[in-house]
């Protein structure tokens, strides 16, 4: 088999917002930039949930209280 070369594009935020803007991603599109690539968000499942539920709940024991912990938000 012959080796194939792929290039890739590491998106910057701006490059992903003029994306959104010029109408290529619709708001709310399941499209997520992490570390410079785009990403499909994949619909969380139940155990999905449930290891958020349980970090969440991990985190405020182990802080205490005075600390805010917040799941699912931007950042």
């Amino acid at each position: 088999m012959a080796r194939v070369d792929i290039k890739t594009h590491r998106w910057k935020r701006v490059e992903y917002d003029r994306l959104i803007e010029t109408g290529f991603f619709q708001p709310g599109d399941p499209i997520e930039l992490l570390g410079g690539q785009l990403i499909v968000a994949e619909p969380q499942g139940s155990a999905h949930y449930t290891a958020i539920m349980a970090a969440e709940d991990a985190l405020r024991r182990a802080f205490g209280p005075g600390c805010h912990v917040r799941t699912q938000g931007p950042v």
